[in-house]
């Protein structure tokens, strides 16, 4: 049976993974934590592997996965400014993202406005995830 190991994985996305790993017939290795020189052994047998957002993976960790056989890197995210993607094509790793409409966006922003109008409390509520290159929550530029 081949596999994946899912990196960044929140108890919300956690059920889809098992679920569809399940249906794909994966086996599904599954870490809250971002990849690390410290937790490759979970790739051990996996050649793919998936990563959130916020796992910013780098030319040291693109390396230790291609040493541990992996080969492609997808990201649950439109964008892979978190990814090293010409080191990850010097070491023979195929790195994929989700594509997505400019209308979805839309469609998701006129939807976040009309929760915030029913629910003005939820509209104030403070960023507490951060961003990814920045070790503040205010992501601002």
């Amino acid at each position: 049976m081949s596999g994946v190991t899912v990196f960044g994985c929140r108890p919300d996305v956690l059920e889809v993974v098992e679920r569809e790993a399940l249906r794909l017939g994966l086996s599904a290795t599954v870490t809250a934590a971002a990849p690390s020189l410290l937790n490759l052994e979970l790739v051990a047998g996996n050649r793919s592997i998936s990563i959130g957002h916020d796992c910013v993976v780098g030319p040291e960790i693109l390396a230790g996965l291609r040493a541990s056989g992996v080969t492609y890197v997808s990201t649950r995210s439109a964008g892979t400014d978190h990814i090293d993607v010409l080191d990850a094509r010097h070491h023979g790793i195929v790195v994929e993202n989700v594509e997505y409409s400019a209308d979805s966006v839309a469609d998701h922003t006129l939807m976040l406005i009309l929760m915030a109008r029913e629910r003005p409390s939820v509209a104030r509520m403070p960023v507490t995830t951060g961003c990814p290159r920045r070790r503040d929550a205010s992501c601002a530029t």
